[in-house]
């Protein structure tokens, strides 16, 4: 059995959304047993979900906690709308998902303060950082956020989002 382009078919794009199944095939490989193809497909997709999700995760829990410390309105809801909720809500149901809407202005902010939608099916809120949206980079500040903390956050920002948004190649799914 020949399996054209599984691996394009069963990889995400940063935002979350599949590669259509028309991409340019990643790999070419001839499998003998049809089951193991399969089964061999799916594990792929599987890790390659997990890997998704947890920059995802990773990457909100950077955001969030830079933001704690650094931000200027000491408002548990900072940057949030409900438009960004609109666009999660949205996103989700075409990944298939529904997300339930909550009592609060903010229609998926949870009783506790936090948003109830998993990181990687809000990525504009997950990744969104002021300092990094507006200049490229964690300020340091005095006294809050040494320039050493900041440009090592920064980095770990910048492979966290890489890690989101990498390609499909084979070889780097199995290297870490």
């Amino acid at each position: 059995m020949l399996l054209d382009g599984v691996l394009a078919r069963r990889c995400y794009y940063a935002d979350g959304r599949r590669v259509a199944g028309r991409a340019e095939p990643m790999v070419s490989i001839t499998l003998r047993d049809p089951e193991a193809g399969a089964a061999w497909a799916g594990y792929m997709e599987e890790a390659l979900m997990r890997r998704f999700k947890a920059a995802y995760a990773a990457m909100a829990d950077l955001t969030r906690g830079v933001c704690d410390r650094t931000c200027s309105d000491p408002g548990p809801y900072r940057c949030c709308e409900a438009m960004y909720c609109s666009l999660a809500i949205e996103y989700a149901k075409s990944e298939g998902v529904k997300l339930r809407r909550t009592a609060h202005p903010l229609p998926l902010m949870g009783e506790d303060g936090r948003c109830t939608a998993p990181a990687h099916l809000r990525p504009i809120c997950s990744a969104h950082q002021c300092d990094i949206n507006s200049l490229g980079f964690f300020k340091p500040r005095d006294g809050i956020l040494s320039a050493d903390e900041a440009f090592k956050l920064t980095d770990r920002y910048f492979a966290l989002r890489a890690k989101a948004s990498a390609d499909c190649d084979i070889d780097s799914q199995y290297e870490g």
